[in-house]
């Protein structure tokens, strides 16, 4: 009997032939399989030419990185600022700082205001006083049970720049404290009594007024979040109240009036100009009046100004007076109202830290440039060229002796990148003028005989004390322009270098215009609400306010002078007209302008559908003979063009035709890092192309792989069929066999 077949996993083969029909299907199956075991090889062998490749392009990468930073004005202008005096100010300076000193005193650092509350029996027992008060011009309400711990905790909660904390005395005392978050007169605490005693039971205040945060002729009420909101959503507050301008009163609604609509009333008297100015670090706006002896000139008879922040009772308990910073830089006197200056010098922030009334404290601050890191973009740039160079150089060997070569021997990439380099060194800027730098051999480069770059930097110092400008130059990209409206802005690694190229203008940019119908200067009958979006508002809508009573030619008047407003659209009244002209020329100048009522006499006339829209249009035309596209006042050359592409030039002119000549020049960083570019770009560089191809190599051979690794398995299960048919055969026979001899042998 003959067993041939697989039991519980096990197989048994040839039982019935004696014959190891398994390790014949193995070796036939094994010999079909040479063929993918080759491509596997191969495969393996293109992975590691990927491997190779990828790190050529990532020490390529490294070079054009380098050269890049080399190319930028920032880098090869470098500077750096010191204090003579750590103890007095430190400093810190930006790529606009140029170099120079200044002499610095300082006579006082910049405080915050800090102040107490007289003494309280508990911090965690109801205090039972009532009654209401403003904190930087936003109300709080105190009840009988409230605490002074929750006294502290509403104060907090207003969110107003004052932290509130209590302070538990030895003796089970408490006090409230007030601080302001920040810094400077501007920022000093104000507290007003709106009604009931509890401000007066907690004793911060003195009996004695004056105006809060003043200099010389102008002082300034706290900051608020919107300028065109009603000052009743602003302050919490309600109701009406009055003021005196000069003898004559004027009526705060805060239901309906902003602090757009209050500068307009306190202007109209004559003896106090009234401005809303926005603070440009915060986003925040204030109330600014002009005026010789504000302090008799303006009679708070109600007590709003103080609400506002105009005025303020003294502080009976003082801790620490808001103040600013004051100073003198070579002798100019300057004030902060934080310890840290960065608008004194351009490009220059000092840290102020030390000062003395009497004698101010002194340190003398140096810009100058900043040769090391100069320097050190430099030797960044050759090391990354020799690790390239090196890393080419050991993959490219061949031992005549073992015949031993390297992964990139004979590799045409590596052997093409190689020669490239070779030339790197002996580039040179082809429009340089007759003395000019135009090489980098001028400037202290140079090979050894293994092809390592070398830098002599003695003689590179010694070309950065003496003609910084002129390493600038052969390394920057730099343009000029003639012709008055004209201005180059910038070039790219794609623009060729251009000697006075024509700048055609075919259409000049023109602002967005909205105009309102011509509805006369009739009066406003009643309030009205204008809504200004777009995207130079930010994307965001805009509220403006129009009170009842003025006509088109105030209510431009208001619009030129809204702190929100006036930076980016200019308004202007005509022959009954109302135009509102953006700042900004074409279509990124784009905006809306739409009201709450219907276009009329006795509004403005925009009406709910926006007014007569006149679009702003780009500009439009070619700089030398090549295509440009036109965005705003910016005329780009177009991507593409033989020698213009990314060259863009600014024209602010109204006139068409030919406007003047644009030359630009590339340095010799950018032609460097182009020529390491063509390897290493990650769109369409020779290393990506590459790549590409290798993947797809892979690709197919995995495929194939797969396919015939299909057929092998088929290959496989016929010839197991087969054999064990044969098995099955045999074993029949020789049974059908062992019959027949038992058979015979029956009969003998």
């Amino acid at each position: 009997m003959s067993v041939n077949g697989s039991l519980s996993g096990i197989s048994f083969s040839g039982l019935g032939s004696g014959i190891d029909t398994a390790s014949i299907v193995s070796q036939l199956i094994s010999l079909e399989r040479l063929p993918i075991n080759r491509m596997q090889t191969q495969k393996t062998r293109i992975q590691t030419r990927q491997a190779y490749y990828n790190e050529l392009k990532a020490r390529t990468s490294s070079v054009a990185a380098s050269l890049g930073t080399l190319k930028q004005s920032a880098t090869l202008n470098a500077v750096k600022g010191t204090s003579a005096n750590t103890d007095v100010a430190t400093v810190s300076v930006s790529a606009a700082a140029n170099p120079g000193s200044y002499l610095l005193k300082v006579s006082q650092l910049a405080a915050a205001q800090r102040s107490t509350s007289t003494v309280q029996a508990s911090s965690s027992t109801a205090l039972g006083y009532t009654g209401t008060f403003t904190v930087n011009g936003k109300s709080l309400e105190v009840a009988a049970t409230d605490t002074l711990a929750g006294i502290a905790a509403k104060v907090n909660a207003l969110g107003v720049g004052v932290s509130a904390n209590v302070i538990s005395g030895q003796s089970g005392d408490a006090y409230l404290s007030l601080s302001s978050t920040a810094t400077g007169q501007k920022n000093a605490i104000s507290l007003a009594n709106v009604s009931g005693t509890a401000l007066a039971s907690l004793g911060f205040l003195g009996g004695t007024s004056s105006l809060r945060d003043a200099t010389g002729t102008t002082a300034r009420s706290v900051s608020f979040a919107s300028a065109s909101q009603s000052l009743g959503s602003l302050t919490g507050l309600s109701g009406t109240a009055n003021f005196d301008v000069n003898g004559t009163t004027v009526t705060v609604d805060f239901a309906t009036d902003t602090l757009d609509s209050l500068a307009t009333k306190i202007s109209a008297e004559g003896s106090v100009t009234a401005t809303v100015k926005t603070d440009s670090a915060t986003n925040r706006s204030y109330l600014e009046l002009d005026g010789a002896s504000l302090g008799t000139l303006l009679s708070d008879t109600s007590g709003v100004l103080k609400q506002l922040g105009i005025f303020q009772n003294n502080f009976a308990q003082p801790v620490t007076a808001a103040q600013d910073a004051t100073f003198t830089l070579d002798g100019i006197a300057m004030r902060s109202a934080t310890n840290t200056v960065s608008t004194a010098v351009n490009g220059v922030t000092m840290t102020l830290k030390k000062a003395n009334a009497t004698t101010p404290e002194e340190s003398l601050i140096t810009v100058e440039r900043d040769t090391d890191t100069v320097v050190n973009s430099f030797k960044a740039f050759a090391d990354a060229y020799n690790n390239l160079n090196g890393f080419i150089r050991q993959n490219s060997s061949f031992d005549a002796e073992t015949f031993e070569s390297g992964a990139l021997f004979g590799d045409p990439i590596a052997r093409q990148l190689e020669d490239i380099m070779s030339d790197l060194i002996f580039l040179t800027k082809p429009d340089a003028a007759t003395g000019d730098l135009s090489s980098l051999l001028q400037i202290g480069f140079g090979r050894d005989n293994t092809g390592k770059l070398t830098l002599d930097e003695s003689r590179l110092r010694e070309a950065l004390t003496n003609n910084a400008s002129g390493v600038s130059k052969l390394f920057s990209n730099s343009g000029s322009t003639t012709g008055a409206d004209l201005a180059f802005i910038t070039g790219t690694n794609a623009s060729r270098n251009l000697s006075a190229a024509s700048v055609v203008i075919t259409q000049a940019a023109t602002a967005h215009l909205v105009a309102s119908d011509p509805v006369g200067g009739t009066p406003q009958v009643a309030g009205e609400i204008l809504t200004f979006g777009g995207s130079i508002f930010g994307n965001s809508n805009i509220l403006f306010s129009i009170p009842s009573g003025i006509d088109q030619s105030e209510i431009a008047n208001l619009i030129n002078s809204d702190s929100r407003l006036k930076d980016l659209v200019t308004a202007s009244y005509s022959s009954g007209t109302l135009s509102i002209t953006s700042k900004t020329k074409g279509t990124p100048g784009a905006f809306t302008v739409t009201s709450n009522v219907a276009s009329a006499a006795g509004n403005s006339g925009i009406g709910t559908s926006g007014g007569n829209i006149t679009a702003g249009v780009n500009v439009e035309g070619t700089i030398n003979g090549e295509a440009a596209t036109g965005l705003g006042t910016l005329l780009t050359g177009n991507s593409g063009n033989a020698n213009t592409e990314g060259v863009q030039v600014r024209y602010s002119g109204t006139t068409t035709g030919n406007v003047g000549t644009v030359t630009f020049s590339q340095g010799l960083a950018a032609r460097l890092e182009n020529q390491m570019l063509l390897f290493s770009d990650s769109v369409k560089g020779i290393f990506k192309a590459q790549d590409d191809s290798l993947t797809s190599q892979i690709a197919d051979i995995d495929r194939t792989i797969a396919n015939r690794e299909a057929v092998l398995k088929l290959r496989e299960a016929n010839l197991k069929a087969r054999f064990q048919a044969m098995d099955s055969a045999i074993s029949a026979f020789r049974a059908q066999q062992a019959q027949l001899s038992a058979a015979l042998t029956g009969q003998r």
